[in-house]
This record gives C-alpha cells, sequence and structure tokens, in this order.
C-alpha cells in the first residue's frame, strides 16, 4: 500500500513541474507595456534653464487665432478717425492714410505674447525689400487686442527694412519703454462691423489705444510751457530730451551762413501731421498722422530759404518721429 501511495506521487510529479515551466513561460512571453505619457502638444516648449522656446522657423500667414479686423481710434487732420488694421493671412496693413502694407505674410513667435512679422513692403519701394514687425496681444474684457511697434525713422535706417539675420534680432528685442511705444488695435467681429465702425468712430469708446508704457499722470513728472504760454505734462524735460535721445544743440557759421542743429524755441505741436516721403503729400502738408502732444526740434540752414527738418519728441513716451519739409 505504501509503495503504491509513493508511486502515485512520482506519477503526478512530473505533471506539476510541466504546469510550473508552461505558466513561466506563458508569463514571459507577454511584452510589458510602457505609461502612456500624459504630456500634450504645446506652443511652446522649455528648455534646460526653464525658460520658454519656441520654433525657430516662420510659419507662413499670421497667428490664427488673431487673425481678422482691428481698429483704433486716433486723430487725422483735426477730426477722431478709427484707423484700420486688416491682419490677414497674405497681407498684413495698418496706419491711417499712408498704410504700411506688408505681402506674402509669415511670422515666428517670440514670446507668451509677442510675435515677429516678416513680409514684403509693397508701397512705398519698388524694389519690394522685406520689412519686419513686432506685435504685441492682449485680451481686455473678451476682446483681442494687437498693438503694433511704432519705429522710428532711424530704427528703420538700423537694419529692420532688410532680410538679413539681424535685422529680425533687432525686430525681436524692441520695448515699449519710451524709445519705442505700441499703437493696440481692437478686434472687430468682421470687415462690416469695423467699416460700420469706421463711419462713426465717435460712437466706439472702447478702443485702447494708449501705449501700455502710458500708465497714467504718475509718468508725467514733468511740466513744459510752449511758446504759446500753454502747459503739458511730459515724460522728460527739454534737457533730458536732449540727454536721452541724442539731440544736443549746436550753432556753426560756414563764413557765409548759420547752421544750427536741433534747436529748440518752445513749439509744442498737437496731433501734428508730418512728411513720411510718401508721393501723395506736399512740401506745405504731410501725410502722415501722429497723436499726441510733440515737442519740435529743428534743424535750419540760414541761407534765406525756409525748408527746416524737424526731430518731434512725444511728451507723454519720449518716442521720435522725423519730419524731412
Amino acid at each position: 500500500m505504501k509503495n503504491t501511495k509513493i508511486n502515485h506521487v512520482l506519477l503526478l510529479l512530473p505533471l506539476f513541474l510541466l504546469g510550473l515551466i508552461l505558466a513561466g513561460c506563458s508569463s514571459s512571453s507577454t511584452p510589458s507595456v510602457p505609461e502612456k505619457s500624459n504630456t500634450t502638444s504645446q506652443q511652446s516648449s522649455s528648455n534646460d534653464n526653464g525658460k520658454a522656446t519656441y520654433p525657430n522657423k516662420w510659419t507662413d500667414g499670421v497667428p490664427a487665432k488673431y487673425k481678422g479686423y482691428y481698429g483704433r481710434m486716433t486723430n487725422a487732420y483735426g477730426e477722431k478717425t478709427l484707423a484700420p488694421m486688416y491682419f490677414l493671412d497674405k497681407s498684413v496693413s495698418f496706419g491711417v492714410g499712408d498704410a504700411t502694407v506688408l505681402d506674402s505674410v509669415q511670422y515666428k513667435q517670440v514670446s507668451d505674447t509677442d510675435y515677429v512679422l516678416k513680409g514684403i513692403d509693397n508701397h512705398y519701394d519698388s524694389s519690394r525689400p522685406t520689412f519686419y514687425v513686432k506685435i504685441s496681444t492682449k485680451v481686455k474684457n473678451g476682446v483681442s487686442y494687437i498693438g503694433t511697434y511704432i519705429m522710428s525713422d532711424q530704427a528703420q535706417a538700423q537694419g529692420m527694412s532688410d532680410n538679413s539675420a539681424s535685422s529680425f534680432d533687432k525686430t525681436k528685442v524692441l520695448k515699449d519703454d519710451g524709445t519705442y511705444t505700441i499703437d493696440w488695435y481692437k478686434h472687430y467681429d468682421s470687415k462690416a462691423a469695423l467699416l460700420s465702425a469706421q463711419k462713426s468712430p465717435s460712437s466706439d469708446t472702447s478702443s485702447d489705444t494708449k501705449s501700455s508704457s502710458n500708465k497714467g499722470s504718475d509718468d508725467l513728472k514733468y511740466t513744459i510751457t510752449s511758446k504759446d504760454g500753454k502747459t503739458y505734462k511730459s515724460k522728460y524735460t527739454i534737457d533730458q530730451m536732449r540727454q536721452k535721445l541724442d539731440l544736443p544743440y549746436s550753432k556753426t557759421n560756414d563764413g557765409n551762413f548759420d547752421t544750427v542743429k536741433n534747436g529748440y524755441d518752445g513749439q509744442i505741436v498737437e496731433n501734428p501731421t508730418v512728411h513720411s516721403g510718401s508721393s501723395d503729400e506736399t512740401h506745405a502738408e504731410g501725410s502722415k498722422q501722429l497723436s499726441g502732444n510733440y515737442a519740435v526740434f529743428y534743424n535750419k540752414t540760414y541761407d534765406g530759404g525756409n525748408a527746416m527738418d524737424h526731430t518731434l519728441v512725444n511728451l507723454e513716451t519720449g518716442a521720435i518721429e522725423k519730419d524731412q519739409a
């Protein structure tokens, strides 16, 4: 009887061991499945320093979420005007009167709210140069705004309007710091809505057209009295403008004529129209409408003529505009 039980156990043992082997093979044949990544596609990524980075390639058109029609309140020829901006895939235009027009537009994102646009200037120059524009974006009370950086003639001369890498780099680092200011354009639901607002601009009171550098009267620490006896608030004194904006006064004589550089005689102009080089302007009347109060510095040679070149400085921001008489 005892031998029978031993024989029975010995008979079952091979079957038990076979079962263990088969179970082990089944387990090892099942591949391990890694955890699925929970990361999602984002507009920006981070580098090793934790700073946001953005694709270093040009994308055709304009940022899709901001595409559309915009406008900003300004003064033109003594009247309130709603200046339009068309922010579209194939063309971008902005400004009143002598507008900036860019074709074949591309863009790069350079921060969470800022972009650099690149396009062909098909308006001023028959050689069709490449032109760069930096824009900022914001949402206020549920409405989108686009801000364009206003660049002086000097900035453009430094390479903002050629097709070099340095032009992009210079445009990318522009800041609303008084040297450059931003004109904010409010989004409209359609072209028809923008055109309707243009017909009665006084009814549109929600356009945010102030530069972000204008934080109210607290920034305007000084007062300047014009030669007409009118007093204006100003970010800088006249002497500070000369120092900060490289406008030193000088007077020279070549034996025949006196020449004055950066003269100032107390002239302050409000919402002036200046010469921009457009073909549709005259000697007496410019074509580029500015908004705000400006101190006027003049360059003149006293040779019997009346032509003067002017440098205009915005009292609220310190931004420079040129006027070629």
